[in-house]
């Protein structure tokens, strides 16, 4: 009661009495609950080797939440070396003892391939237990299962109703995830709003995804740039590509801010260096007209050959262009319009309109 402050003020002096005193009489969940004021220095000074020592001794008695703590100390390499398949020992004896933090964990073990051999059933399985413990984050692995058809069949119904069932608990990914079927069509009938109404919440707690989608959202269905510019920073901020990559369309744009190609530059190579296609696209469109940097086609086409490997219409348009009119490589007619082709197949109108321009099919 001290240690949550439950029924009374919150105290950690108090906490640490109690709790020593019970572990003292070898009581496991105390053991474990003094193990976590080690760990996370709750009223003492951070200590992985006691609270090592006392979620082992809790664990050795079955303590369930003892021996899942075991496993994130071998997971995370708190007091001892990171060893993943060591972790996963751990997870799976809390697992079948019925912790639910636990079978997630296994299950996510098995998902990626960490610390044992990546296997769908296996995943299925642990997660399934978990999620049936109304454990959020489990619910939301498992949506990914139905919707991508990992190990199952493809099932967006049941995706979007894990999803929410996640979300509705404060799953920030989950949320993000709920945006994301509506945002695209994926299993319902796309209706941006009310992305916008999932996004929001998941933005607000930190979701980097989200805060991309909430830019996106307010830069081209809103046209509110002050907000895109917010939402896109909060991502960025975070590294993560997209918002960086966001930070780039804005200022090359002049979106909300005043035009800026170096300012645009800066924020495209440090999304292009992360492996973002729509910024190495950029960035290699800002090399082949010299904007915010000198002109070189040859590092145009490095980042749009990168860009194209990704799929990107743009890039394969825009390298399309720079080998029918032999920009920075000898001109090849046939090699443009391969790219053409692909870019118009990619839906971009502008590799359609060119390739009618030239009197050339979409099938070659």
């Amino acid at each position: 009661m001290y240690y949550f402050g439950e029924g009374i003020d919150q105290n950690d002096a108090e906490a640490y009495k109690w709790l020593k005193l019970s572990a003292d009489q070898n009581y496991p969940p105390a053991q474990c609950l003094l193990g976590n004021m080690y760990r996370f220095g709750d009223g003492v000074e951070v200590d992985y080797d006691e609270a090592l020592k006392l979620y082992k001794t809790s664990a050795e008695k079955g303590f369930p939440v003892a021996l899942r703590n075991m496993g994130e100390m071998y997971e995370d390499g708190y007091g001892v070396e990171q060893n993943k398949a060591e972790s996963f020992n751990w997870y799976k004896s809390a697992a079948e003892a019925n912790d639910a933090v636990a079978q997630f964990y296994l299950g996510k073990m098995y998902y990626f391939g960490e610390g044992v051999e990546e296997n769908y059933a296996e995943a299925f399985k642990w997660l399934k237990l978990s999620s049936d413990q109304n454990y959020p984050r489990a619910q939301c692995l498992l949506g990914n299962m139905y919707r991508f058809g990992d190990g199952v069949e493809v099932d967006y119904d049941e995706a979007l109703k894990l999803y929410k069932a996640s979300a509705e608990k404060g799953f920030p990914l989950a949320m993000c995830n709920v945006g994301d079927m509506y945002n695209f069509g994926i299993g319902v009938e796309q209706d941006v709003e009310e992305a916008f109404k999932w996004y929001g919440p998941a933005a607000e707690a930190g979701d980097e995804a989200a805060q991309c989608s909430m830019g996106d959202i307010y830069a081209f269905e809103k046209q509110n740039y002050s907000e895109a510019l917010k939402w896109y920073k909060l991502s960025a901020a975070q590294g993560s590509p997209i918002g960086l990559c966001g930070m780039g369309v804005m200022y090359e744009h002049g979106y909300g801010v005043e035009q800026d190609y170096e300012e645009a530059y800066k924020w495209y190579e440090l999304a292009a260096q992360k492996g973002n296609a729509i910024a190495q696209c950029g960035l290699g469109e800002l090399y082949e007209d010299g904007n915010g940097v000198e002109q070189n086609y040859s590092e145009a086409l490095k980042w749009y050959e990168l860009s194209v490997e990704q799929d990107c219409e743009e890039a394969q348009y825009r390298l399309g262009l720079m080998y029918l009119e032999g920009k920075g490589v000898p001109a090849n007619k046939e090699e443009a319009l391969r790219l053409l082709r692909f870019a118009a197949k990619n839906g971009y109108e502008d590799a359609a309109e060119k390739l009618e321009e030239l009197g050339e099919a979409l099938e070659s």
